[in-house]
C-alpha cells in the first residue's frame, strides 16, 4: 500500500492474493483504488472453484484467477484484464 502511495506515476495493473496475512485482496484493491482509481486488479487464489464469478467494484470488471498457473494463461488474463475482455 505504501508502494502505491508514495508512487507518483500510473500503476496500470495490480495482481494480488484474495487471502493475505494483515489485509484481504479486496481491502488492498479498494485502498489502491482509492487513490489510484484507473488501477485494474486481478485477484489470485487457489479458493477460485469458491467463487461462481469475478468480484464486481463500481462498475468495473475485477478478474479472479487460479494461483497454480502456467505463464501462458497468467499472461493471457492479464491481456484480458487491461483490455478490458
Amino acid at each position: 500500500m505504501q508502494l502505491a502511495e508514495e508512487h507518483a506515476g500510473k500503476i496500470d495493473l495490480l495482481i494480488t492474493d484474495v487471502v493475505m496475512p494483515e489485509m484481504n485482496g479486496r481491502e488492498l484493491a479498494a485502498r489502491i483504488t482509492a487513490v489510484k482509481p484507473e488501477v485494474k486488479c486481478l485477484f489470485m487464489s487457489r479458493l477460485h472453484r469458491r467463487c461462481d464469478r469475478p468480484p464486481r467494484r463500481a462498475g468495473r470488471r475485477l478478474a479472479l484467477h487460479p494461483e497454480a498457473v502456467y505463464h501462458e494463461d497468467l499472461a493471457e488474463k492479464v491481456w484480458k484484464v487491461m483490455n478490458d475482455e
